[in-house]
């Protein structure tokens, strides 16, 4: 009797490892989709929430964020973050008419405006001059004006 009650006790272990695993694999596997889901939605979140964190610091961005969820989630098709709408971003990122973007303008952009505002040829120092690279350099400005207003003559007459 010893013997048949040694079996009996080696079938039931062997059928409570058999069980035991199938039904620690179904819960692995739905803890498993669960974490999953959690993890997509902590991430999704907190993608979300530093978009929003980047609009509060400088309101003049724009910004849509397009996810689309794990197939887990078929319900849902695609999900959205946007500011100031994400239809309104990516409908202008397709029309591509963005606003350009202001341009701060530093001293030297200001020097380069002031040098603009008069012809080369109207600069006292040039007139002044006695040095002769930029004497010659006036001299060649000259020429290739004096060759464009031949040209401009030239095609005018009938």
């Amino acid at each position: 009797m010893v013997k048949s009650e040694k079996k009996k006790g080696k079938e039931e272990r062997t059928k409570r490892k058999v069980s035991r695993p199938a039904a620690n694999f179904t819960e692995l596997r739905s803890a498993n989709v669960e974490k999953k889901k959690k993890g997509f939605a902590e991430l999704r979140d907190d993608l979300f929430r530093e978009a929003a964190k980047l609009v509060a610091e400088d309101p003049s961005q724009r910004i849509a964020i397009l996810i689309k969820p794990p197939a887990s989630e078929s319900n849902v098709v695609m999900q959205s973050f946007g500011y100031p709408s994400a239809e309104g971003v990516v409908r202008q990122f397709l029309k591509d008419s963005a606003p350009p973007v202001p341009v701060t303008e530093d001293d030297d952009e200001e020097e380069d405006e002031d040098w603009c505002k008069y012809y080369w040829w109207e600069d006292e120092k040039l007139l002044n001059s006695k040095d002769p690279v930029e004497i010659m350099a006036a001299m060649e400005e000259m020429k290739k004006l004096q060759k464009q207003l031949e040209m401009y003559k030239s095609e005018s007459k009938p």
